[in-house]
């Protein structure tokens, strides 16, 4: 009887660990990316940093690709944008 108690314990084991294996591997795609600024006016030399939102929060990949439309006037470094000249440039957050 003790050996059949220590067989089903084993088994429902093996089948929590498969199980917790295949839901945890589900890659969850970025639904939204939205910054908490749409619009800047920046003195030459001034840094600002932008935050981006991600949802669901709980996405599989968290990493955004910074860009400057025009890295003359202004560049941007994880989220930090630093402006050069005056004129006007675009900044994109990627997923």
């Amino acid at each position: 009887m003790m050996k059949f108690r220590f067989l089903y314990l084993a088994l429902i084991a093996t089948l929590t660990i498969i199980l917790l294996s295949t839901c945890c591997n589900k890659e969850i795609e970025i639904s939204k990316l939205t910054l908490n600024e749409s619009r800047l006016s920046l003195n030459v030399g001034e840094i600002i940093e932008l935050i981006a939102s991600i949802q669901p929060e709980n996405a599989t990949n968290q990493n955004i690709i910074w860009n400057s439309s025009n890295i003359n006037v202004a560049s941007v470094s994880n989220g930090f944008v630093t402006a050069k000249t005056s004129g006007t440039t675009v900044i994109t957050a990627l997923r």
